[in-house]
């Protein structure tokens, strides 16, 4: 879906923690984006379960301190993400502060197993 997504904020999020939630081995994209609410305490603790991605990485109109990835050791981006032309396995983008929120957008974005990323053309 990209920077899209489809009912409220909360559905949103809750669709993002059903669809991760326990997952080891992601077979196609990772999309965390969208994710800019004052009403909601986000906790995205259950990525750090997550270990291999077989598509993209792609994390974007956030307005969070962090992203815990702590367990990611490869991104294979099977298929790439592509911005004006350019095509990426990991795309970190509008990660700022919308302005209304007291945060001041991605702080941290942690990634320590990470060790590789795949592309296959």
């Amino acid at each position: 879906m990209g920077f899209g997504y489809s009912g409220s904020a909360e559905f949103h999020y809750e669709s993002l923690i059903r669809r991760y939630k326990g997952c080891k081995h992601v077979e196609g994209n990772l999309e965390i984006t969208n994710l800019q609410s004052d009403q909601i305490s986000y906790d995205l603790s259950f990525l750090s379960q997550i270990e291999v991605v077989t598509g993209y990485v792609l994390l974007g109109l956030l307005d969070l301190e962090s992203i815990p990835l702590t367990n990611l050791k490869l991104i294979r981006a099977d298929n790439m993400f592509n911005i004006m032309g350019e095509d990426y396995g990991l795309v970190v983008a509008f990660t700022d502060s919308t302005g209304e929120n007291q945060h001041q957008g991605l702080r941290e974005l942690q990634l320590p197993a990470l060790r590789g990323m795949s592309y296959f053309y």
